[in-house]
Order: C-alpha cells, then sequence, then structure tokens
C-alpha cells in the first residue's frame, strides 16, 4: 500500500487543478464529482483529513460557495505537498 500512496497524492495534485478549473467556469456539478471521488478515496487510502475535505468540497458545490471552494483548493495544495 505504502507504494501507492505517492500515486495517490499524485491524484490529488491533478484534483486541485481539476477544481481550480471548475471553479473558475462555476462548473460546480464538476466540483462536486471530484469532491466526492476524493472523500472516497481518501477513505480508500487512510487519509481521513482528504475524506473530510472531498465532503467540504462537495458541501461547498452543492451551496455555490466559491469562497469556501477556493478554500478547500487551497488547503488540498498544502495538503498534498508531500
Amino acid at each position: 500500500m505504502a507504494d501507492l500512496v505517492p500515486l495517490f497524492l499524485n491524484q490529488r495534485r491533478l484534483d486541485q487543478a481539476a477544481v481550480a478549473a471548475a471553479i473558475a467556469a462555476r462548473d460546480f456539478e464538476a466540483v462536486r464529482r471530484i469532491g466526492h471521488a476524493m472523500a472516497g478515496a481518501g477513505t480508500s487510502y487512510g487519509f481521513a483529513a482528504l475524506s473530510l475535505l472531498g465532503e467540504r468540497l462537495g458541501q461547498a458545490a452543492r451551496a455555490g460557495d466559491v469562497p469556501d471552494s477556493k478554500r478547500c483548493v487551497a488547503t488540498l495544495t498544502i495538503t498534498c505537498r508531500v
């Protein structure tokens, strides 16, 4: 499993870029889908903080909350800097 962690974190970095682009385009359905996938992947890999962040991102997307969505992206950027 440890060998998969770098790949997992790299995917979250790609998610960060995709979420930022979706927020800029006001595509909250894409933001919600990515957040949902992140929440599930975080649980599967044992990254509870990323799972919670994915849930928060999904909530922000459902509410159309741009500032909180952007805060989630910033947090994701910091979290995946390993």
